[in-house]
C-alpha cells in the first residue's frame, strides 16, 4: 500500500489480528485481572474500536510460556528488556530455549505485528485496557522510528518560546515539577487530565492519542502551531512503524 493511501483510509485500518490463545496457559505470564480481560468475549470487539482509527493495521498476538521454562534460570526474562523486535537474535534464541513456537507474522507495510509476553503485577503493570495496549504499541515502536528526540524537542522549544521556562519532557528531573505543572493542563489524555502523567510518558501518551483517535489534541493553554506540529511528527512517527515486535 502507498503512503498515501495508508493516510487517507484510515477508517478501514482496524484491528487486523488478535490471538489471546496464549493467555492463562501460565499464571505467572498475567495477572488474574489480565486474564480476565484479555479472554472477555468483549476484549476484540473493544480493542477493535479503540483502533479504528489507527493509520496501520495491527495484530495482536499473545505468546504462551511454559511455567517450568518460564522461571528456567537459564534463560531468565532478565536476560530481555521490556519489548523490543523480534528479529533481535537474543530474543530470539530465548523463545528456542523456552521451547516457544512465535506464530506466523505478516510482514507487510503498513503492518504492526506486537507478541504480548506478560503482564504481570509489578512496578510498572496496569490492566490491559485497550488505551494500555495502545501505550505498550507506542512504547516498543518509539525505540524504532528515532523520532523521541524530535518529539521531546518541539514540546521544549515552543512551552519555552512561549513561557520563558524551560523543561526536557523526556526526563524525570524532579527540580522541574513546578514547570511541568504549568504544561500537563495544554495535554486531553486522561492521565494529563488526572495529573498522573510523568515527564517520560509525554510522547508515549501523545502517540496513542494519535493512534486511537486519528489526531492529537491539545487544549489552549498550548503555544500557538505546537498541535498541528505534533500532528505532523506523529505521521511520521507511524509511518516508520511497520514491522514485528515483543513487549511485556
Amino acid at each position: 500500500m502507498k503512503l498515501l493511501e495508508l493516510f487517507t483510509k484510515l477508517d478501514e485500518m482496524p484491528l487486523g489480528r488478535f490471538d489471546p490463545s496464549g493467555v492463562g496457559v501460565n499464571p505467572e505470564q498475567y495477572s488474574p485481572a489480565d486474564t480476565k480481560l484479555l479472554t472477555s468475549p468483549n476484549y476484540e470487539a473493544k480493542l477493535s474500536r479503540a483502533l479504528s482509527k489507527s493509520p496501520m493495521t495491527i495484530n495482536v498476538l499473545t505468546v504462551a510460556i511454559p511455567k517450568a521454562k518460564w522461571e528456567d534460570p537459564e534463560a531468565s526474562m532478565d536476560m530481555l528488556d521490556l519489548y523490543g523486535t523480534v528479529d533481535d537474535y537474543k530474543f530470539q534464541e530465548l523463545m528456542r530455549s523456552r521451547g516457544v513456537q512465535l506464530p506466523d507474522l505478516e510482514t507487510t507495510e503498513g503492518v504492526i505485528n506486537i507478541l504480548i509476553l506478560s503482564n504481570t503485577p509489578g512496578q510498572f503493570n496496569h490492566p490491559i485496557t485497550p488505551w494500555m495496549m495502545a501505550h505498550k504499541i507506542a512504547h516498543v515502536v518509539m525505540e524504532e522510528t528515532g523520532l523521541r528526540g524530535a518529539i521531546n524537542n518541539a514540546i521544549n522549544i515552543a512551552w519555552e518560546d512561549a513561557t520563558g521556562d524551560y523543561l526536557d519532557v523526556g526526563t524525570l528531573d524532579d527540580d522541574k515539577d513546578e514547570v511541568f505543572a504549568k504544561m500537563l493542563p495544554m495535554f486531553t489524555m486522561r492521565s494529563a487530565r488526572t495529573g498522573n502523567m510523568n515527564h517520560s510518558e509525554v510522547v508515549i501518551e501523545l502517540m496513542t492519542q494519535y493512534l486511537i483517535n486519528g489526531r492529537i489534541t491539545l487544549t489552549d493553554v498550548a503555544p500557538p502551531g505546537l498541535e498541528e506540529e505534533l500532528n505532523e511528527l506523529a505521521k511520521v512517527f507511524w509511518s516508520r512503524s511497520s514491522g514485528s515486535y515483543w513487549t511485556t
